[in-house]
């Protein structure tokens, strides 16, 4: 049997052991005793190819961002990025979530107000998101936004109330500065409103889900229509006939003699309407409106008369 003596062994680690006990980490940052690391120990520019957060960075390919789950921050737990901006003012800051979800991608920006203990809800006219556009025009150093689209919350948010309006925003030939083009619910009522200033609110009324209100003329290349549902004869003799059109125009046909018809509207007007109104397919003078009201017109006959006659109503106001 081979034997072999440790004592050369033991007495190399004697040896060693000042050595080795030098190498060993008794205090690091006011710590001593068996320093583990903790967060905060060390600033990126004293790892080595630690990607600075002051500058640009550069990577050699596709970088694929997980801030999956985001917590308490965001209901949503999806892949995304998560940004915090500057604060507009001393007590709030803006938070915003871009999220790529769904097949295919789609994004998503989120805003929370931060008052430096808690997020709070947004608020009544807060810009809650935006996509902008921007052309270079050789000056560089941050070439002014030329178009897009933004989102203004209508009311103050809460978990029942969530009215937000959507406009697009552009900048004319010959211009710098972006004006609001089309807004979609900019009073929190659901109208289109077309035209408006640089000044977010500067848009036409919003009159109501359905609606276009433009700040200058509409303008048809073709025929300009009106469809949908009629309203109500009364008081037109036995049985009257609504033959065709709108609140706007249509043609009645009177249910025998009579001296006059009363036409209610389908829709209540904002105030009275203008309108005329005719025989059709006469020249016979002798009928006139005899009573224009937001609700409804009548029309009324110098003599008795039994046939079609035809209106046109405009709404002012």
């Amino acid at each position: 049997m081979l034997k072999t003596s440790l004592a050369p062994l033991c007495a190399t680690l004697l040896l060693l052991q000042p050595a080795l006990t030098l190498a060993q980490v008794t205090s690091y940052n006011g710590r001593t005793g068996a320093v583990v690391a903790v967060t905060g120990d060390n600033t990126c520019a004293q790892v080595t190819n630690c990607p600075s957060t002051n500058a640009t960075n550069t990577f050699g390919a596709y970088q694929v961002i997980n801030a999956s789950p985001l917590g308490t921050v965001s209901p949503r737990n999806n892949v995304g990025l998560q940004i915090i901006g500057p604060a507009p003012n001393a007590s709030e800051n803006n938070v915003v979530d871009a999220f790529a979800y769904g097949s295919p991608a789609q994004y998503d920006a989120e805003r929370y107000d931060w008052n430096g203990t808690s997020f709070q809800p947004v608020k009544k006219g807060e810009n809650i998101g935006g996509y902008w556009g921007e052309a270079f025009t050789g000056a560089g150093g941050g070439d002014p936004a030329d178009a897009g689209y933004i989102f203004i919350a209508t009311e103050d948010q809460t978990p029942t109330h969530n009215g937000v309006s959507a406009s697009i925003w552009y900048t004319p030939n010959g211009s710098t500065g972006l004006k609001e083009g089309f807004g979609v619910s900019t009073g929190g009522n659901g109208g289109g409103t077309v035209g408006g200033t640089n000044v977010v609110g500067s848009e036409p009324p919003d009159l109501g889900n359905g609606t276009i209100d433009a700040a200058d003329s509409i303008v048809t290349q073709n025929h300009f229509r009106t469809t949908g549902g009629h309203g109500a004869i009364s008081a037109c003799g036995t049985s009257p006939i609504f033959v065709a059109g709108t609140d706007q125009a249509g043609v009645i046909t009177t249910g025998g003699l009579v001296s006059a018809c009363t036409y209610t509207f389908a829709k209540t007007y904002g105030a009275a309407p203008i309108c005329m109104v005719e025989i059709q397919h006469a020249a016979t003078p002798g009928v006139f409106i005899s009573g224009d009201h937001a609700t409804n017109i009548t029309v009324s006959f110098v003599a008795p008369f039994s046939g079609s006659f035809q209106y046109m109503c405009i709404g002012v106001g």
